[in-house]
């Protein structure tokens, strides 16, 4: 099974299932390009995630530049755009 999956295919599914699209775009040099990019254009109803702000945690030691995120907080900024365990994320 492929990752990938196509324009139709994720319409096909938005309009029947529990779908949330989850823009993720980021740039390293320049971390505000993702966001002004989403609020340009975007999938409608589509949420936008921050590499740094939403799907990081704190930079410690270990762990490299975006460790991931503490469980409640990641659960937390997803529940806030409806994200759920029963919905499908396309990312």
């Amino acid at each position: 099974m492929s990752n990938i999956m196509s324009v139709e295919k994720a319409k096909e599914w938005s309009e029947e299932k529990n779908v949330v699209f989850a823009d993720c775009r980021f740039e390293l040099s320049d971390p505000e390009q993702g966001y002004k990019k989403y609020k340009r254009e975007h999938i409608p109803g589509a949420a936008y995630f921050d590499l740094e702000k939403d799907l990081s945690g704190e930079i410690k030691k270990h762990g490299g530049r975006h460790p991931l995120p503490d469980i409640n907080s990641l659960q937390k900024n997803l529940a806030a755009t409806g994200i759920d365990k029963d919905t499908i994320v396309i990312a």
